[in-house]
């Protein structure tokens, strides 16, 4: 599912209904060229995005 997070739109992952992951792509300042992939997965900084994600 894509979401909000942090005002940037990133994918949430989810099984069974369950958020477990979260990819984000950092850009460049154009937004054409993609400068980084992080791959967040740590369930205390996923507890903040749950919350984000849950008001969509």
């Amino acid at each position: 599912m894509a979401a909000w997070i942090n005002g940037e739109l990133q994918l949430a992952l989810m099984k069974e209904g369950k958020l477990t992951e979260v990819l984000c792509l950092e850009t460049d300042s154009s937004g054409e060229r993609i400068k980084g992939i992080y791959l967040i997965v740590n369930p205390d900084k996923l507890l903040s995005v749950r919350a984000q994600t849950e008001k969509l």
